[in-house]
């Protein structure tokens, strides 16, 4: 596998860059500490966006969270020089050759196929049995992706909710003038943390499951056909 540090590059940077201008701002980053707003966007987005899927749908969600970070490491170049290099034993020495080779790529799915290969399966029936593995893993990947843009489109809103709930909590105490500039600044610390999870975490993770569902489906097609 190799690291993919693209992904946390990105959160780092983006989220960072909204934290400094704050600052730049003058404003203190306690200020946008709201555990009683954060709870109410962290559960209400997780409740409404689990309630769409089902629970092997979420597990197997989770279990793709790996793939942001550390992806199989496997690139079209070393595909293509890996079959060129078994082709001229296979025509040689014949298929059970391959069985003693040393893959110069090591990956999972490769390595099922060139043992249906030697096995003598059919070659019609090997492509049928690598194609639907490559969709089922695909459409994995992509569930895992949808639910992260699920979250996105919910998260604005719960935030909303958030900040009606605290303005609601203003106007009902509008007897103490004092309170109502920090109550005010509270309630408006949802919207903030509902947009600002949308935009920076859950809808960019969501792009980076499908870029890495369509790698990963090219990668897995160049292998089957090799």
């Amino acid at each position: 596998a190799r690291m993919e540090p693209m992904t946390i590059i990105g959160l780092v940077v983006g989220i960072g860059a909204i934290l400094v201008g704050a600052v730049m701002e003058g404003l203190h980053l306690s200020s946008l500490l709201a555990p009683s707003a954060l709870m109410i966007i962290a559960g209400g987005t997780f409740g409404a966006t689990v309630t769409c899927y089902t629970l092997p749908q979420i597990f197997g969600a989770m279990k793709k969270l790996g793939l942001l970070i550390r992806k199989p490491g496997i690139e079209p170049r070393e595909i293509t020089d890996m079959f060129v290099q078994l082709a001229p034993i296979a025509r040689k020495e014949g298929i059970l050759a391959l069985e003693n080779q040393k893959l110069k790529v090591d990956h999972p799915f490769l390595r099922r196929g060139l043992r249906l290969v030697i096995d003598g399966t059919n070659p019609e029936l090997v492509k049928q049995i690598m194609m639907t593995e490559i969709y089922v893993e695909e459409e994995g990947v992509k569930v895992a992706g949808d639910m992260f843009k699920t979250a996105g489109g919910f998260s604005p809103t719960v935030g909303i909710i958030g900040t009606v709930m605290g303005l609601i909590h203003v106007l009902g105490n509008l007897s103490n003038p004092d309170s109502l500039g920090p109550s005010i600044a509270m309630a408006f610390i949802a919207t903030f943390y509902g947009v600002s999870f949308a935009n920076l975490i859950f809808l960019p993770i969501a792009k980076k499951f499908g870029t890495i569902a369509k790698e990963e489906s090219m990668s897995s097609t160049m292998i089957v056909e090799g």
